[in-house]
């Protein structure tokens, strides 16, 4: 019989544990690790809007107030939206905290109405 002592060593992984804060409508949501912006917004019922949860129909489009978002949740936007610091939120994994706000896109001025005569055709 062999008498002695065990070592058992064990590798933890230590990870940077400050979560990222969301500030949106004068209130503080810690994301969660591997969580979108719109993620954390829609856990915390927020009433944020989306649709589709892809990038593709704009609806979540957010704007940052402070803070940087990653290139990714920006890259499928026009240079106009781009330039007034908008972003996607269902594809946006920040690293730092950001103050952001939803963004309403200005509404299309309407056209004045035209009376044009109808041409009915000859016969």
């Amino acid at each position: 019989m062999c008498s002695g002592t065990v070592i058992l060593l064990i590798a933890v992984a230590c990870e940077d544990l400050t979560m990222v804060k969301i500030y949106y409508k004068e209130q503080v949501y810690e994301m969660q690790s591997n969580e979108s912006v719109l993620d954390t917004l829609l856990r915390n019922e927020t009433g944020a809007p989306f649709a589709c949860q892809k990038g593709v129909c704009q609806s979540c489009m957010m704007q940052v107030i402070k803070g940087e978002v990653p290139k990714r949740a920006n890259e499928y936007l026009i240079s106009k939206y781009k330039e007034q610091d908008c972003f996607l939120a269902c594809i946006c994994y920040p690293s730092e905290d950001l103050t952001i706000a939803t963004f309403v896109k200005p509404k299309r001025p309407s056209r004045p109405a035209t009376k044009t005569k109808a041409k009915l055709p000859q016969f």
